[in-house]
């Protein structure tokens, strides 16, 4: 298994009733962060999901909105990827939720 197929353990992510939560400062950039949680929570590899651009979300676009210093901003982003709720938060949080529809 190469190095961008390794699995993250679950010990790196906390599990709560709503979801997982995983700190964006732990990853390169919030994208991969994004990347890493969906995968650790549906057990699969970064490179098996579709990018993030199928989702609509630019990469780039995420990290300079919550990296970048011109534009860092104060609460939060939510969308869907891969079947998951992703709620980024200012504090570089990441919380993946399984979608569910009504």
């Amino acid at each position: 298994m190469s190095e961008s197929e390794e699995r993250i353990p679950q010990s790196e992510m906390i599990v709560h009733e709503k979801g997982s939560l995983v700190d964006a400062a732990e990853y390169e950039t919030v994208a991969m962060a994004v990347v890493g949680a969906v995968a650790a929570a549906e057990g699969v590899s970064e490179i098996s999901l579709p990018p993030l651009y199928d989702a609509g979300i630019d990469p780039d676009a995420l990290n300079e909105l919550f990296e970048g210093s011109r534009t860092h901003v104060e609460g939060l982003f939510s969308f869907t990827y891969a079947e998951y709720v992703v709620t980024v938060t200012s504090g570089e949080d990441v919380t993946v939720e399984a979608h569910r529809t009504v």
